[in-house]
């Protein structure tokens, strides 16, 4: 069953980065903004590519210390009562799955988070872009309001130029 929700959970992951990104390309207009875009994309994959790789690398290591880790604070747990009659105190296959899932749900945090460091400067360089798009006909709206020279109760009306 948990098989199935990571695979759930990766394929909507997918999806989602398949969305924002279309969602930010619509809302790019300039060649320099795609470039941005596309090495913000670029540098975030191979950072999760990286991230990938250290995993496989050091996870043995990672594990071996959280076992550790957990070890330790288990004999320092000092329980009110007392366990009941044939369950064994500390078993080494129950620490052993809960270091191992320690040290993926670890790795998983910094994959998101590099996903969201991603995002935020994705989303900054579409703010930027929406920004001067936005300022793109200020100056012709000033200059229009400022030249206006007809009498007061006509200016109420926009204009059709406007």
């Amino acid at each position: 069953m948990a098989r199935d929700d990571t695979a759930i959970t990766k394929a909507l992951d997918e999806v989602f980065h398949q969305a924002t990104m279309r969602h930010v390309m619509n809302e790019l207009r300039r060649p320099e903004d795609f470039e941005r875009a596309n090495s913000i994309v670029k540098a975030a994959a191979e950072q999760r590519q990286t991230l990938e790789q250290d995993f496989q690398a050091t996870f043995d290591q990672r594990f071996e210390a959280e076992r550790q880790r957990l070890l330790e604070t288990s004999t320092h747990l000092d329980l009110n009562h007392p366990a009941p009659s044939g369950m064994p105190r500390n078993t080494g296959y129950g620490i052993d799955q809960t270091a191992r899932r320690n040290v993926v749900l670890a790795h998983e945090v910094d994959l998101q988070r590099a996903d969201a460091q991603a995002n935020r400067a994705l989303h900054a360089v579409m703010d930027q872009a929406r920004a001067r798009e936005a300022r793109q006909g200020d100056a012709a709206r000033d200059f229009t309001q400022a030249t206006d020279r007809r009498q007061t109760p006509d200016r109420r009306r926009p204009s059709r130029d406007q």
